[in-house]
């Protein structure tokens, strides 16, 4: 069952503190397709804060997808189930390899540049979770730009997404 509330961006507080400098560099990686964009720092620090209100006041945003992640995600099936949510993939696949290929399928359709942010990549611990958001990694479309949100580095393979190595 898909929680609807995981695909939206968060509500934020009328109270934040505005980081102007690190919203300007936020903007100036996320405008460029084609990225991995991993940002780690200990709770509280304002990853998730950053990034949606980057979402919500940037004229020139491409069209987004979010997902928080919790522990129930870290089942490849529920992770899978999330992910095809986010760009409704066509039916049919049989196997998580199918059903993340349908995705990454999915998300290749528009030629335009489109953001995909993962929060709380951490809670992903599972052999089976990490493999998905590696081979999404390492087989995502050229206008994506992906940006990973976690409470520390994520054990995942971001050299393929390097200089277009695994493509």
């Amino acid at each position: 069952m898909i929680l609807l509330s995981k695909l939206q961006v968060p509500v934020l507080g009328r109270q934040i503190v505005r980081r102007s400098r690190l919203l300007e560099r936020f903007d100036a990686v996320v405008r460029t397709p084609g990225r991995v964009i991993a940002i780690a720092a200990p709770a509280g620090f304002g990853k998730t804060t950053l990034a949606a209100d980057w979402l919500r006041q940037s004229a020139i945003a491409p069209p987004s997808a979010w997902l928080t992640l919790d522990v129930a995600d870290d089942a490849p099936e529920r992770l899978l189930a999330h992910l095809s949510a986010l760009c409704r993939p066509e039916a049919g696949a049989n196997t998580p390899q199918e059903a993340l290929v349908a995705v990454i399928n999915a998300l290749a359709q528009s030629p335009e540049h489109r953001l995909l942010i993962l929060d709380d990549v951490h809670m992903l611990t599972t052999q089976g979770a990490l493999w998905i958001v590696d081979f999404l990694i390492s087989r995502m479309p050229a206008h994506l730009t992906l940006v990973l949100l976690s409470r520390a580095t994520a054990p995942l393979r971001l050299s393929r997404a390097r200089g277009g190595s695994g493509r």
